[in-house]
């Protein structure tokens, strides 16, 4: 979302009744864009801010703003609200207020503590790989210490949305919420070698081992230098990178066993190794 008024705008101060609510939040909102917004709350965790435009009215004019937002932002302080009226607004050009967001939400995540998946939604056998052995050769392997208080994450094979053409893939991803690692089903084939499978949950295994670094004015790095050296040190790991990239649009064209086959035949830009990124601006 970009507005006409970038981050340096005064906003105004109002006072809203606690608790702060879905129709305070709209009122609020509403009022600070002078634009009809609604505010919505869920009980996301790996998306908790985000906005789309409702549909266009009959007269033709552009649809409100419909605003998706955790429940914790129920008890979100007046510095945070005016946070996210700047962010709607300004967009990434309110660098400051996104700032201050990441930090707020991450807290209260952190209050809430994780949220554990529920065992019995857990895929971990497929048709040809069994996740939960190699998670464990894995952890023995390779994270022998970092795990060794602590439990490692769980492990399932994702969902594939098969209603559209894939045009990129995240093979693998990391869930620090749930302390969780999601594959992706399209591994589970007899042309993926094991071992491609096993540097995928190696390299998930490190975003659960090793902290988010900051970068220059609190910005996460997700894959910074110490992640790097550690990932470039494991033994497969120029071998996988040569394997994905001659293959994966053979994983892009192939049906899984719980999806269906692109129909796209270009080489993507792949996502499958950036792991979760930021709250409000993924990239």
């Amino acid at each position: 979302m970009t507005g006409s008024r970038a981050e340096g705008s005064l906003f105004r101060v109002t006072t809203a009744p606690e608790p702060f609510d879905e129709g305070a939040w709209a009122e609020f909102l509403s009022k600070e864009l002078g634009s009809r917004v609604s505010v919505r709350f869920g009980r996301a965790r790996s998306s908790v801010l985000r906005v789309v435009r409702a549909p266009r009215g009959a007269r033709g004019g552009r649809g409100e703003l419909v605003v998706h937002m955790s429940e914790f932002f129920g008890r979100a302080p007046l510095e945070v609200r005016t946070s996210v009226a700047r962010w709607l607004s300004a967009g990434k050009r309110a660098r400051r207020s996104v700032r201050e967001l990441d930090r707020w939400i991450d807290d209260e995540l952190a209050r809430e503590g994780p949220r554990a998946p529920d065992p019995q939604s857990l895929v971990t056998r497929g048709r040809t790989v069994d996740l939960a052995p190699l998670l464990a050769e894995v952890v023995a392997a390779e994270f022998r210490t970092e795990f060794a208080h602590a439990a490692p994450p769980a492990i399932t094979f994702g969902r594939v949305n098969g209603r559209r053409a894939r045009r990129t893939l995240r093979l693998g991803s990391y869930d620090p919420r749930a302390h969780l690692v999601r594959i992706h089903p399209v591994l589970d084939q007899d042309f993926v070698p094991r071992w491609f499978v096993r540097y995928i949950v190696f390299h998930e295994l490190l975003h659960a081992a090793m902290p988010v670094e900051r970068g220059a004015h609190g910005r996460r790095i997700f894959h910074g230098p110490r992640f790097r050296a550690r990932e470039a040190a494991y033994a497969d790991y120029e071998r996988a990178l040569e394997w994905e990239r001659d293959h994966i649009e053979e994983l892009l064209r192939r049906p899984t066993a719980r999806g269906r086959a692109s129909s796209r035949t270009h080489r993507p830009v792949v996502g499958a190794l950036r792991g979760v990124q930021g709250w409000l601006f993924p990239r």
